[in-house]
């Protein structure tokens, strides 16, 4: 389920970037309303899975609906924030654009990182939130430092985004200076 599910979101990706011109106007119009229906079928999720606990093993495909709703909120937000972007950051800057190329490395290894540290936290007196955010932002931090020090000017980071950063960018980076394409 989980490979159909990753599987799906590469293929739309795939596809938007291919039709972007029109998906991604569209997006922009509707985010609002993708963003309501998103918290929609949010609630109907948690009133399923209510539903499901009380009465286990009496709703006939329980799971198929569970995950059905789930997945529609998860496209529905998805949909809302691209066109939330869209919208409101129509501009490249520096930090964005580096966060986007980052976002493939991230995608491939975030889970080595959330799960690796989960275990590092297991124990910690701490409670649930909080594990949680420090998690996060351990996951976030390595993921990015791995991609800045192994990856970016590296043969993989020409595989995940396409483009040669020359070495010599990562100086110019560092100081601040634009990329082509940038805005201020």
């Amino acid at each position: 389920g989980e490979f159909v599910q990753s599987g799906l979101f590469f293929v739309f990706g795939w596809y938007l970037y291919r039709h972007q011109e029109s998906l991604l106007d569209l997006y922009s119009r509707y985010c609002w309303a993708c963003a309501a229906a998103g918290l929609v079928f949010l609630a109907v999720f948690l009133g399923l899975i209510g539903t499901v606990q009380a009465n286990l093993g009496k709703i006939p495909h329980s799971q198929f609906w569970l995950a059905f709703v789930y997945n529609c909120a998860s496209w529905l937000w998805s949909f809302a924030l691209i066109g939330m972007f869209v919208k409101y950051l129509p501009s490249q800057n520096r930090f964005l654009r580096y966060v986007s190329e980052s976002s493939y490395w991230v995608y491939l290894v975030h889970m080595l990182g959330t799960l690796g540290f989960g275990v590092m936290l297991y124990n910690a007196p701490f409670n649930a939130l909080t594990k949680m955010g420090v998690n996060i932002f351990a996951t976030t931090v390595t993921c990015l430092a791995t991609y800045h020090l192994l990856v970016r000017f590296s043969p993989v980071g020409v595989l995940l985004t396409g483009q040669q950063h020359a070495a010599g960018s990562r100086q110019k980076f560092n100081k601040g200076a634009q990329f082509p394409g940038d805005t201020v």
